[in-house]
């Protein structure tokens, strides 16, 4: 049985879903798609609720002109059959079959329903100017008869569907304007009268015809009570001559109009929401144009093209501090590749000058026979270019573990004076050769402090060196150690010091300020910028203060430790 198809089905199942899974993380991770999501869920659930509001507001108010206008009605039938002729109901009523019928009681039991109490109807309105002039005559009928619920007397004749003595929904506030005329109620109000014996007075015909035949006389009320069925809401009371009104109100063309109307609701929020989300695409892509053009200008600086930066006039606020940033990190890594070239083309070129000594020295010593001295100075020469070669390659390295964070001190309780004191000895004999004084001040108490001590002497030895280099012959330099405040080392030289706008790159790599003398002497411009890493590997502080024919002063304060405070304490007390 071949299963390659069976492969090739479950290899386009499992690519289908993993483009799923890498589409929804794309557009989880997309600024854009979860700005976008964000508006559309939140302009959602706010359309959603505002519907949900309105539709019920409709509903309730559907609920209210429905009760209304059921209440008008059976207020309407009451008042109807106050003013009637003293003739027995069912014959003033048997006369007029083109309206309502009179029937029997059908004998169908009502559903049992619970009956809720409404609150009373509206006091009746006074009457009016226009009342009075059409009440004026003989006869009680017409002056004395009951009025309805709106204040205007009835005629002498029962109340007939589409009459004008019926009125649906309550009566206009009095005084604002006069009553209009009043017309009967709508096909979807039906009433029903019962008499006391349980028959029936009378009855609308219209669609709940049937329906309505098939109720029993309800219990009588002197308040309304209403029912509500799926489609029906029916309101009843005990009426006069102990009669019972019931007002069939047909609720479907109401929840059809509902409907239409949460319909229409539905259709203008989703079209709302899709204009909203297209309108909201739009704001975005506009909101994240002026990202977009920053890293087109950070794509386009490379190694030679680091000067290029991000221009901040055209960037909106919140952008301008990440501009600014990101400018702030090209300027540092401009200056970096800069050090880097440099510091590249500088070690060359030390490493080249001893290089080409050694090879000097042993092509002459091949091109022909020597002594034996001749053949001792080539090689003490030789010897001599190396040990300048690997001092350089031990500073570069040095210097390449301290950026890298892999020099570790050996922290230990030592005594300033001793470093100091064995720099001195170090350096005496290389003082003695140029001609220099060196001068050793130490004070008679222990200067204590935590650090390497090795380190320490190579700071000392360093400045020294760099002193002695940089003071002609006959001049003096002096090591002086302090415990005043903090631990203080300070490296002073009757050199020809050093111009001010030299004075902030003195403690670069390779920098000299005479590059000709510098070489000449052996320094290679990295003692100064070994001095400042192990001082700040220390936490100590390194300046200088100097002055074209002045000399230098080189001075390197440690920081306050539990030692020296209480080594400073101790000094206060005995010069009390």
């Amino acid at each position: 049985m071949c299963t390659y198809p069976i492969c090739v089905a479950n290899w386009a199942v499992t690519s289908s879903r993993l483009a799923v899974v890498r589409g929804t993380c794309c557009m989880t991770r997309s600024l854009r798609s979860r700005l976008q999501w964000w508006y559309g869920s939140i302009l959602t659930i706010a359309l959603i609720c505002f519907g949900s509001l309105v539709y019920l507001r409709a509903q309730q108010d559907m609920q209210e002109r429905a009760l209304r206008q059921s209440l008008a009605t059976l207020e309407d039938l009451a008042a109807g059959l106050r003013a009637a002729h003293p003739r027995p109901p069912r014959e003033q009523f048997s006369s007029r079959p083109r309206d309502f019928q009179t029937t029997e009681a059908a004998g169908q039991p009502l559903p049992a329903e619970l009956l809720f109490p409404l609150p009373p109807p509206p006091p009746p309105v006074p009457p009016t100017a226009n009342d009075a002039h059409h009440h004026e005559g003989n006869g009680p009928s017409r002056e004395s008869g009951p009025r309805e619920s709106t204040g205007g007397p009835l005629r002498g004749r029962p109340p007939r569907p589409g009459d004008g003595a019926l009125r649906l929904g309550p009566p206009p506030p009095v005084g604002t304007r006069p009553r209009p005329a009043r017309r009967g109620p709508p096909d979807r109000l039906e009433f029903v009268v019962w008499n006391a014996d349980g028959s029936r007075l009378m009855q609308s015909r219209g669609p709940a015809a049937e329906q309505l035949s098939a109720l029993e006389r309800p219990a009588a009320f002197p308040e309304p009570r209403f029912r509500q069925t799926d489609n029906a809401l029916q309101v009843f009371q005990l009426g006069p001559r102990e009669t019972v009104l019931l007002v069939h109100r047909t609720l479907s063309d109401d929840r059809a109009g509902l409907h239409l109307f949460g319909g229409m609701i539905a259709a203008v929020g989703g079209l709302t929401i899709v204009t909203a989300v297209l309108g909201g695409q739009w704001i975005a892509g506009r909101m994240v144009r002026p990202i977009n053009r920053i890293a087109d200008t950070a794509a386009t600086i490379s190694a030679v093209r680091l000067d290029q930066r991000i221009e901040t006039a055209d960037l909106e606020t919140e952008l301008i501090p990440l501009a600014g940033v990101l400018n702030q990190t090209f300027e540092r890594l401009q200056h970096s590749f800069a050090q880097l070239t440099q510091f590249t083309a500088d070690a060359s070129h030390e490493l080249r000058t001893p290089l080409a000594v050694i090879q000097a020295q042993a092509e002459l010593a091949l091109l022909q026979p020597r002594t034996t001295e001749q053949y001792q100075g080539t090689v003490k020469t030789c010897l001599q270019s190396a040990e300048r070669m690997r001092g350089l390659v031990d500073a570069l390295l040095l210097l390449a573990r301290g950026d890298a964070q892999q020099l570790r001190l050996t922290l230990a309780t030592i005594d300033l004076r001793d470093v100091a004191g064995e720099a001195c000895a170090q350096l005496q004999t290389k003082a003695d050769t140029a001609g220099v004084r060196l001068i050793c001040d130490l004070p008679q108490q222990p200067v204590l402090l935590q650090g390497d001590a090795p380190l320490l002497g190579q700071i000392a030895a360093n400045l020294l060196s760099n002193g002695i280099q940089h003071t002609p012959r006959g001049g003096t330099v002096r090591i002086l150690i302090t415990a005043d405040n903090a631990p203080q080392m300070q490296v002073s030289d009757s050199g020809c010091g050093i111009a001010a706008e030299h004075l902030p790159r003195i403690f670069d790599r390779f920098y000299r300020v005479d590059e000709s003398r510098g070489r000449r002497q052996g320094g290679n411009g990295l003692g100064l910028a070994i001095c400042s890493r192990l001082a700040a590997l220390h936490g100590a502080t390194i300046r200088c203060q100097s002055a074209p024919g002045e000399g230098s002063v080189f001075t390197v304060e440690f920081p306050a430790t539990a030692d020296s405070e209480q080594q400073t304490c101790e000094q206060r007390e005995q010069n009390l």
